[in-house]
């Protein structure tokens, strides 16, 4: 494994033991469904607003956190 694939494997496996991260997965997953009834623009805007929120409380770190 390279030193880069090991370093990303290292980083991936200490996010997966904070909670904002499966915050931030959960609301990826939410995102990626659209509002049933709600207008195209609408359903693209709140699908996105909430997968760019999922992205980042995936990446922002804990206090203390070591990763």
């Amino acid at each position: 494994m390279t030193p880069l694939a090991s370093g990303f494997l290292a980083w991936a496996l200490a996010r997966l033991g904070e909670r904002s991260t499966w915050a931030g997965l959960a609301a990826v997953v939410g995102g990626m469904s659209f509002l049933p009834h709600a207008a195209a623009d609408a359903q693209i805007i709140a699908a996105l607003g909430t997968v760019v929120c999922g992205v980042a409380a995936i990446l922002h770190r804990e206090k203390g956190s070591k990763a």
